[in-house]
């Protein structure tokens, strides 16, 4: 089967995932000085260096969420398939599974029915 837009089969299932990650940043002290309160007592303040903080390591996945299938798409011109594309065929999608694959079923005795 040909895509109608740009006559190639390279057709795709699409699924949207969730990734939360992160990185380790430090924030380098600059200098400590000492702030006297209003009731006589002095606190010791720590000023952060201004500018850019380096990170430390790469990223790392904190969460990470299979949210849902989209479709079937065709991966040459990025058209998402619907329902009348196999409707030539006789065919409609009837599921998809992440691990099985698409299952397709035959609609030519809807015609008659």
């Amino acid at each position: 089967m040909d895509c109608k837009n740009c006559g190639k089969d390279t057709f795709v299932v699409v699924r949207k995932n969730d990734t939360t990650e992160f990185r380790i940043v430090t924030f380098g002290i600059d200098e400590l000085s000492t702030k006297q309160n209003s009731d006589g007592t002095q606190d010791v303040v720590s000023r952060v260096k201004a500018g850019w903080n380096k990170y430390k390591g790469n990223w790392r996945v904190e969460e990470k969420k299979n949210m849902k299938i989209l479709g079937i798409r065709c991966n040459s011109c990025d058209k998402m398939l619907d329902e009348d594309t196999f409707k030539h065929l006789e065919l409609k999608v009837d599921k998809i599974d992440k691990n099985k694959g698409v299952h397709l079923i035959s609609t030519a005795f809807d015609k008659f029915y």
